[in-house]
């Protein structure tokens, strides 16, 4: 049940029961966003980000110890990055009607959950109870396989340096959009700014459908290890991973259902339209980038757990964006 990480039942029918917030932890929220978004990550080179990921150590021995290292390390990493990066995503959404409030919250909700150390911690707990000596050599197409998952990880890393870097530089200007006050007789004058918003809105929804899909890969992945102990020590990490998973997938569904609502009534002139920033245009292209190559992690662990063929980074982007167009069809693109 959720109630083991605190979060609240996705069969509750009880939206705002869901997400109701006190006053203090709000202001923690903010508070917490505010200093993710200015905080400067500094970029790193291809030998450094392999020595923080311990995947140079895989590289070197290729035997199981390594690789559980390299798994625990690594998924924090991953988990911490994509948090970060949607709390940014979070700061780039105005806040200034309902729908894209919820919208907000939907994303700040997925962000405080990758970062709960429950996640790892399961990690932790049922890797050690495999029953495969550490010394054991590891398949090299797996480790063949985890060497193109971390080089991407290392691309993103960057690329969500680069855009931060243009937020402290004041080279990009938040949020991307703003609420204009004209309803339906300025539908013309908006359709660009528009087709621009819903596209990004839809980045932004197959993403969160990304994220969750790479965990579930990752927890495919992690049951070929043999465990032991006792059922109850099995069953608490198994079901930990699970409940994370259902629980993300729950805050997709309703940034979906809200990003929607938001998205028809704005075409039906029931919402005041959105006029995109252009200064903002850069980081508006490194947050696609960075959703391109979350998308091609997801790949990567498809690869590894299904054989399937990676794809080239100008055909993950092509693929993307069909996904993106396929989810809004509401516009002629």
């Amino acid at each position: 049940m959720l109630s083991r990480l605190d979060y609240s039942s996705p069969r509750r029918s009880d939206i705002t029961a869901h997400d109701t917030r006190s006053t203090m932890k709000t202001t923690l929220k903010l508070l917490l966003a505010a200093v993710v978004i200015v905080s400067f990550v500094e970029a790193i080179d291809k030998e450094t980000f392999f020595k923080l990921t311990l995947f140079d150590g895989l590289e070197k021995k290729h035997d199981v110890g390594s690789l559980i290292a390299f798994m625990t390390t690594s998924s924090r990493l991953y988990l911490r990055t994509v948090a970060k990066f949607i709390s940014l995503c979070v700061q780039t959404l105005p806040n200034d009607l309902r729908e894209l409030k919820w919208m907000r919250a939907k994303l700040d909700d997925m962000a405080l959950l990758l970062t709960d150390d429950k996640i790892v911690k399961s990690l932790v707990k049922f890797l050690s109870g495999t029953t495969i000596p550490a010394n054991n050599d590891v398949y090299e197409g797996d480790i063949r396989y985890w060497k193109n998952i971390t080089e991407t990880g290392f691309e993103l890393t960057n690329t969500l340096s680069d855009a931060l870097d243009k937020i402290k530089n004041n080279k990009a200007v938040l949020p991307l959009f703003r609420t204009k006050k004209y309803y339906r007789e300025g539908i013309k004058k908006a359709d660009k700014d528009f087709k621009m918003i819903s596209t990004y809105i839809s980045y932004l929804d197959t993403m969160s459908s990304i994220v969750q899909r790479t965990l579930e890969r990752f927890d495919v992945y992690i049951r070929k290890f043999d465990v032991t102990g006792t059922r109850g020590f099995y069953v608490w990490s198994t079901d930990t991973l699970m409940d994370v998973q259902n629980t993300l997938d729950y805050y997709r569904r309703e940034f979906s259902k809200w990003s929607s609502d938001y998205l028809r009534m704005t075409l039906e002139g029931k919402l005041p339209h959105g006029e995109f920033n252009e200064r903002s245009q850069p980081l508006y292209e490194d947050i696609q980038n960075i959703i391109v190559l979350l998308h091609r992690l997801e790949s990567g662990m498809v690869t590894l757990t299904r054989g399937f063929i990676l794809r080239s980074a100008k055909d993950e982007k092509k693929h993307i964006e069909t996904l993106a167009k396929d989810q809004w069809n509401i516009v002629e693109w």
